[in-house]
């Protein structure tokens, strides 16, 4: 029963193409269910915050909304802080 439920989930997982700079921004997604796999995130569809982070960086976030079979891009360029 365990394993049915988690193969049901993977298998609603959308792909959203993700360009990130700098290149090694960790990148994370609010949600039950999301891991990410340079350069592609996957989430359960829906709304979601999608938040970019990076030492000497300062860190942002954006809402993004993921529709069943419906490609999803999103752009994270983190602005470097002074000093």
């Amino acid at each position: 029963l365990v394993l049915a439920f988690l193969f049901g989930i993977v298998g609603r997982l959308q792909r959203v193409a993700i360009e990130v700079e700098p290149a090694d921004t960790s990148v994370g997604s609010s949600g039950l269910v999301s891991w990410y796999s340079a350069p592609t995130l996957f989430v359960l569809p829906g709304t979601h915050t999608v938040r970019g982070e990076r030492e000497g960086y300062a860190p942002l976030e954006r809402r993004l909304e993921v529709r069943a079979g419906q490609p999803a891009r999103l752009a994270l360029r983190l602005t470097k802080l002074p000093g």
